[in-house]
């Protein structure tokens, strides 16, 4: 079996400053150590063979070389070190990391910067690989995923920098940011996807039946010059988004925020989608598609027409329990309205011109009154402001306790953590925490809580945090107090501080 030859080249220069190149190219095993490595030709790594690079190292490809794998690569550097994958200066070509067929699933890529390459940064060709803590960036592709190509691969993308990639701008071109095609169903999940650019989908593509699911990552500032700023999905792609957001995307055309088209059905969960632009459907058009979105939020949205949601032809289309707050009017267009089902949102502020084109009858038209008494149409959607704590910081779109939003939920979805039916909009307003007659008071820098007594409660528990809406689930309490009454001492030099309480 052929193996690399490996010449070590000392440099001297600028009065006896030294550093040591080793230049590389062919099969690959065993280790490579940190140093700076000049890839003069094609690497790869060997089916049955396995290849360990240290943290610190360096690659610089030389125009057209590429990284293939075809067995087992761990290539893990650290925050502090990170491995780098890039070009010769001057040689702008090089062709990226690619995971093949016999590639080892168990493979890893970590702590890595993958940089300027013209064939994707990472290409998965049936390869499902761990992808974790990466920067890809500044990469290019002819077709499809300029920062990460998929291609019937389930990969794990976690926590990875995918921005200011992108792919050719001609009309068959897709997914500046990442391309998921036939039958890539791939966990993304922590990642910032954004400042990519594409003809179509300027962060993510999703075609030929791949349904990847995406929890917490940001898809923001991408731009496509047709369809989908954000994201595009076609041919019977089913993704899932859960608790993303999806801000500040534009395309000239339709979609900003998100374009579904052929028989597509995208899921939007708990997803805030904000400040996205189009000529229409600023956050959302489909066409001949289905999508689903449920206890969302959509702020200041815009577009020539449907702001939000702009409706061309299509599938079933279901809003439910999602917030839509100052977002251009009109906000929903319909230019078919049939297989339609817009029910327990709140919309705001209410105006003549929220629906237009193909309007259902009676959407939008109070009629009647929902469980917690205020007015509403038909379908159970009010038309009052959410009462929102914050829209910037870490509060914002939390609701407030004079929400209208809380309980107003579809009551056939499941319960709120808090076991109360289910709040509009993305964040559930816990009702277990309200504590009646609170109180209070400061003394120098001591801080004493006073509250009114909780009929058969034992013991209260008492957290405190500089964030107004922390989360209580992994924190231990500042202390215990058996009556309703607590004193915190010494902490407002500190800063400002919120309080929780729990009892039992």
């Amino acid at each position: 079996m052929k193996r690399v030859l490996i010449c070590l080249v000392i440099l001297s220069m600028f009065g006896g400053v030294c550093w040591g190149q080793v230049y590389i190219s062919g099969a690959l095993s065993g280790v490579l150590e940190d140093t700076t490595y000049i890839v003069e030709g094609d690497i790869w790594v060997e089916e049955g063979d396995s290849l360990v690079i240290e943290a610190g190292a360096e690659f610089f490809f030389d125009d057209s070389a590429s990284m293939k794998v075809y067995g087992y690569l761990v290539a893990i550097g650290s925050e502090n070190d990170s491995i780098n994958f890039t070009c010769q200066i001057g040689d702008e070509n090089w062709k990226g990391i690619k995971f093949f067929n016999t590639a080892d699933d168990s493979s890893i890529i970590m702590y890595c910067c993958i940089e300027y390459s013209i064939e994707s940064g990472i290409l998965l060709d049936s390869a499902s690989p761990k992808i974790q803590n990466n920067r890809i960036s500044y990469c290019y592709s002819p077709d499809f995923g300029g920062g990460i190509k998929c291609m019937n691969s389930n990969p794990s993308i976690n926590s990875c920098l995918i921005s200011e990639n992108q792919v050719d701008f001609d009309v068959y071109a897709c997914g500046g940011g990442i391309a998921l095609l036939d039958y890539s169903c791939p966990t993304i999940s922590n990642c910032i996807i954004s400042n990519n650019t594409a003809y179509r989908a300027g962060g993510v593509f999703c075609e030929m039946c791949s349904n990847p699911n995406i929890d917490n990552t940001q898809i923001s500032f991408n731009y496509a010059n047709h369809s989908g700023g954000g994201i595009y999905t076609r041919e019977y792609s089913t993704p899932n988004f859960n608790i993303c957001n999806i801000s500040y995307n534009s395309v000239n055309y339709k979609g900003g925020g998100i374009n579904a088209a052929s028989s597509s059905a995208p899921v939007f969960n708990n997803c805030l989608i904000n400040n996205n632009s189009a000529g229409i459907g600023g956050a959302i058009c489909n066409q001949l598609a289905s999508y689903y979105v449920n206890n969302c939020v959509f702020y200041t949205n815009d577009a020539d027409s449907g702001s939000a949601i702009y409706r061309m032809c299509g599938w079933v289309i279901s809003i439910n329990s999602s917030i839509f707050y100052e977002n251009q009017s009109p906000v929903m267009y319909f230019a078919c309205g049939s297989w339609l089902e817009v029910a327990y949102n709140c919309i705001y502020p209410e105006t003549d011109s929220v629906f237009a084109g193909n309007v259902p009858y009676y959407l939008g038209k109070n009629y009647r009154v929902n469980s917690n008494g205020d007015s509403c149409d038909v379908y159970n959607n009010i038309f009052l402001d959410p009462l929102f704590y914050s829209t910037t910081g870490d509060s914002a779109f939390y609701l407030t306790s004079e929400s209208p939003c809380i309980d107003a939920g579809d009551p056939e979805s499941p319960l709120d953590p808090d076991s109360t039916i289910a709040d509009i909009g993305a964040f559930y307003f816990d009702q277990t925490l309200v504590i009646e007659n609170l109180t209070i008071t400061i003394f120098n820098d001591d801080v004493m809580l006073d509250w009114e007594d909780v009929p058969g409660a034992a013991v209260y528990h008492i957290y405190r945090s500089e964030d107004p809406y922390f989360d209580i689930m992994w924190m231990t309490p500042i202390g215990d107090s058996g009556i309703s009454e607590y004193l915190d001492e010494d902490i407002l030099e500190e800063g400002p501080q919120f309080y929780r309480l729990t009892w039992e």
